[in-house]
């Protein structure tokens, strides 16, 4: 099972892995800072074809279905990247969002750009992952949103449901504000790789 994060950009730029770990691990390290958690992080990234498993040049975040990212703290553990173009699915589901989420309907114009644009980035974490990339995770789909002005948006317990969609100022008052976190397995799992840290099972 794993947890994942989409990102629907509404704009037409293509980050360069560069600009994403600096934006990401900063505010990783702000939030560990912020946690009192001391962690040395070395973030890197690849990217690699599904079919051969070749690795590729990855200047730019991945932009095409048969290839993947991968954004790696410490040789540890990792934050794979997908890349998928939209559908007429895709299309009638943010249609009905904008129709009964009060959320969706307050970005409407950004969710009708993002889906002109026709593309979105998937964030996903696997399970069995080390804690630190539990938290990761969200900073990783945070930094996109915000260099492409994107919309946040998770159904599969990457965070709670109901906060979404959010653009990427807004999901960092939410993400890992456990205080106004509602769902609780979310928030016990999140307590546990907070624990981990502090005790400095990474």
């Amino acid at each position: 099972m794993s947890m994942s994060f989409d990102i629907f950009p509404a704009n037409m730029y293509i980050p360069g892995c560069e600009e994403i770990k600096k934006i990401s691990q900063g505010l990783l390290e702000n939030y560990l800072s912020q946690e009192n958690i001391d962690f040395n992080i070395s973030l890197a990234y690849r990217k690699q074809e599904f079919e051969t498993n070749k690795s590729l040049n990855s200047e730019y975040l991945v932009t095409s279905e048969k290839e993947y990212q991968s954004f790696v703290i410490n040789n540890t553990g990792e934050v794979l990247v997908f890349f998928r173009r939209l559908s007429e699915i895709d299309r009638e589901f943010w249609k009905e969002e904008i129709s009964i989420n009060d959320k969706a309907g307050q970005l409407k114009n950004q969710i009708e750009t993002s889906l002109k644009i026709g593309y979105m980035w998937n964030v996903k974490r696997t399970m069995n992952q080390p804690a630190i990339i539990s938290i990761y995770y969200g900073f990783l789909a945070i930094a996109i949103a915000a260099l492409t002005d994107g919309i946040i948006y998770s159904d599969d317990g990457g965070w709670d449901s109901r906060c979404f969609p959010l653009g990427a100022e807004q999901f960092m008052d939410e993400y890992l504000n456990l205080s106004e976190l509602q769902d609780r397995t979310i928030k016990e799992f999140t307590e546990k790789c907070l624990r981990s840290l502090k005790e400095r099972n990474f």
